[in-house]
């Protein structure tokens, strides 16, 4: 199987979003949509079909790239409607809900040797879009 990893360009004018209120960043997806959808620009001004929150592990999505997923019955994934503050476009906050397992090594010590990820196939729930282990790594 080859495998593609979802990134931002992170360009120099690609806009990041805040929420307006303070939650916490290990939060699920569901929890900040419920409590925190609204959101203002922290800084820049280039809008993508990709967009990332200030905090490192989520990601909002345009309404074009919903219909996307959606016409292309892509599995792996549900979002929820924020409003960005001064922003006419719809973007929803994505949550990643596909999973595969992660192999992992140890050394003689018990502890876990980083490099390569490695994914075990058999723990994957057959979605298109997943998370790699406890890991921030989406494909």
């Amino acid at each position: 199987m080859k495998f593609t990893t979802i990134r931002l360009k992170h360009s120099r004018s690609e806009i990041q979003i805040e929420s307006i209120k303070h939650y916490d960043i290990y939060s699920k997806i569901s929890t900040i949509a419920e409590f925190h959808n609204d959101f203002k620009i922290y800084k820049w001004n280039k809008f993508y079909d990709l967009i990332g929150l200030v905090d490192p592990w989520n990601l909002a999505i345009s309404e074009k790239f919903k219909s996307i997923l959606e016409v292309n019955n892509i599995k792996g994934w549900k979002c929820y409607p924020i409003k960005i503050e001064n922003v006419n476009t719809n973007y929803f906050l994505l949550e990643i809900i596909g999973y595969v397992g992660i192999v992992r090594e140890y050394d003689k010590d018990g502890d876990r040797i980083y490099g390569t990820t490695e994914v075990e196939t058999k723990t994957w729930d057959g979605s298109d879009i997943f998370h790699i282990g406890e890991t921030g790594i989406r494909v």
